[in-house]
């Protein structure tokens, strides 16, 4: 019993060690406002499908603006800042993009400041230049005391 606790122990070590290296080699992404709008267009297009019935989309304000927010059928986006986030409890939200491997990552959930979950988008930028890399879709999740996880990176 010993010695299989010492092995989970160990492989529990090297997956969060691991982990933090590769955030460690993201760094923040520069993005040209036009290229970050087409980004958040081809995410919010990704994720939400017109509707049968009305449907109202709350999105914590960070790196959003709210000429960015596409036109979805019987969808409603409304940004908020972090005071309403907080009042809400939950909301979707966008995380900061962060350049990694020549692509940028940009993670879209949805949950509170505790627990969220979502999925990560990849995308090669040159300039204004934006196309989205389809088969590097991953998730992503944190909870209070767990640390982040990726299920995939580029």
């Amino acid at each position: 019993m010993r010695m299989r606790t010492r092995s989970w122990v160990f492989v529990m070590c090297v997956l969060l060690c691991g982990g933090r290296a590769a955030l460690a080699q993201a760094k923040r992404a520069e993005l040209e406002p036009v290229a970050a709008a087409k980004i958040v267009r081809i995410v919010l297009r990704a994720e939400f499908k017109p509707a049968s019935e009305s449907k109202d989309i709350y999105i914590l304000d960070r790196f959003v603006e709210r000429a960015w927010l596409p036109v979805i059928g019987n969808i409603s986006f409304t940004l908020i800042d972090a005071a309403e986030y907080k009042r809400r409890g939950k909301a979707h939200f966008f995380k900061e993009p962060v350049m990694d491997k020549g692509l940028v990552q940009i993670d879209f959930g949805y949950g509170d400041e505790c627990s969220a979950s979502g999925t990560s988008y990849f995308f090669k930028v040159t300039g204004n230049r934006v196309h989205r890399i389809i088969g590097q879709a991953g998730g992503w999740g944190t909870g209070c005391g767990m640390g982040e996880g990726d299920s995939k990176k580029p």
